[in-house]
């Protein structure tokens, strides 16, 4: 069982395509909610737990319920995180203590400039010497990258940064799009567009970085390219800004939709199915269900 808790929305960035940008009224959850929904859910097995915001390393409950958690022997801790905080030595070296953890570090763009433009922070560098550091320290580092249209052609240049500088795995996930309306088409791309462009970055590079795919339909790719698709638990339990506490599953239904011909695609069971908003802007012509 999996649990993911957001330690409120504080954020040292603000970028413009932000899935949580609606909900950053909400800057600390309340702590008391988050120990016991930890608690709740490890009296049932939790063998992981998501530690993510906003950014969670500049919440000031981040260290009270990460020693929580640690207390309760769960196997895999995982912070998601932009890593600015990260470039701080001081900062990694208080999450040795913690270890066996995971970190999942954003990181969008190839540049200072464009990660300016788009992050709203000059946080490049602090990103950049973050992963260094958690790379220094032998920490399971992957990096995620949102695909949209602002860095669809810059996905390469990036990739051969976080190669060079030691990275091992990189996930792309498929942007949001809710928070953009008004300029979803400047942000959001079409799937067969991303399609060329990742099928040609997992050719070039897949001997030498492992990629994973996420939040895209397994049927934009060749049938060849299903396993970098990342797995996922739709059992997740996961702790919303209403206080609820609700499977991935339900979370699913709520903001996806399968189209009807996608009934009897082979792949159904593993693809989350498409975004109400992209389905609203773009259709679905472009999905082929593999039967």
């Amino acid at each position: 069982m999996e649990l993911d808790i957001k330690l409120g929305y504080l954020c040292n960035n603000n970028c413009v395509f932000c899935l949580n940008k609606d909900k950053k009224f909400l800057s600390v959850y309340p702590k008391e909610r988050i120990v016991r929904e930890i608690e709740q859910v490890c009296s049932r097995g939790c063998e992981k737990l998501v530690i993510s915001g906003g950014e969670p390393l500049v919440s000031p409950i981040f260290w009270e319920i990460l020693e929580f958690a640690r207390s309760k022997k769960i196997n895999v801790i995982e912070i998601q995180t932009n890593g600015r905080m990260l470039s701080k030595i001081e900062v990694v070296e208080g999450l040795k203590r913690f270890e066996p953890l995971a970190f999942l570090v954003s990181l969008h763009f190839p540049s200072k400039e464009e990660y300016l433009k788009y992050c709203n922070s000059d946080g490049f560098e602090e990103v950049i010497r973050g992963i260094k550091n958690l790379i220094s320290y032998n920490c399971d580092v992957t990096v995620n990258t949102v695909v949209m249209r602002p860095n669809l052609h810059r996905l390469e240049n990036l990739l051969k940064l976080l190669i060079s500088l030691g990275v091992k795995k990189v996930n792309y996930r498929f942007i949001d799009g809710k928070n953009v309306m008004e300029q979803y088409e400047r942000f959001v791309p079409r799937f067969r567009e991303c399609s060329k462009t990742l099928k040609k970055l997992i050719e070039k590079y897949s001997s030498k970085i492992k990629i994973s795919l996420n939040e895209f339909p397994p049927c934009i790719f060749p049938e060849e390219f299903i396993k970098y698709f990342s797995p996922w638990d739709p059992g997740r339990i996961n702790l919303t800004i209403r206080g609820e506490s609700l499977t991935t599953r339900k979370i699913l239904e709520e903001q996806f939709v399968y189209p009807p011909k996608c009934e009897w695609c082979k792949y159904r069971f593993m693809c989350k199915g498409i975004r109400k908003e992209y389905h609203y802007f773009y259709g679905d012509d472009e999905l082929a269900p593999i039967t």
